[in-house]
């Protein structure tokens, strides 16, 4: 009965170290799955942050274009006012400077006014003339190439850029 009770313990004895073996491994496999899932976990975050720092970059490198854009669109706004505004003077001091040369005033009161007003929009076209700087934009190609930011000799790829 003795020897029975012994073998009997002695394999319940075996079958428990080897259920304590099967589960040591068990959870040194789990703790194996725990890590890599930690790292993938911690390289994922890390990509995350990245990918997020990226996305920021694109915002203000976004913002940053959207000002220019505005600006440029003013610039070119007022440039083509200015031109219209310079027209407008031009014509209105040949029409006025026409009018003394074909003497259809009446009295040297109406011509001294006259020429002043000449005067005056002479004055005015100059202004405006050193605002647009006339003689750099004769060049249209230069002109536009300013307006658009690119150097002149920029590849199409800039220039849509």
């Amino acid at each position: 009965l003795q020897t029975a009770a012994v073998k009997k313990r002695y394999a319940l004895r075996q079958d428990i170290e080897a259920y304590t073996q099967q589960c040591l491994e068990e959870i040194s496999n789990m703790e194996e799955q725990r890590s890599r899932l930690a790292e993938h976990v911690s390289g994922t975050e890390d990509s995350m942050q990245c990918v997020q720092s990226q996305i920021r970059a694109c915002q203000e490198k976004r913002d940053q274009l959207g000002k220019q854009l505005v600006l440029k669109v003013l610039e070119f706004e007022t440039t083509g006012v200015l031109r219209d505004y310079a027209v407008l003077l031009k014509n209105q001091r040949d029409f006025v400077q026409e009018c003394l040369e074909y003497k259809m005033t009446s009295s040297e009161a109406d011509v001294s006014a006259r020429q002043r007003v000449v005067s005056d929009l002479n004055e005015q076209l100059e202004i405006v003339k050193d605002k647009l700087d006339l003689s750099k934009q004769d060049d249209k190609v230069g002109w536009a190439f300013a307006m658009l930011g690119v150097e002149s000799c920029a590849t199409p790829l800039e220039v849509e850029w």
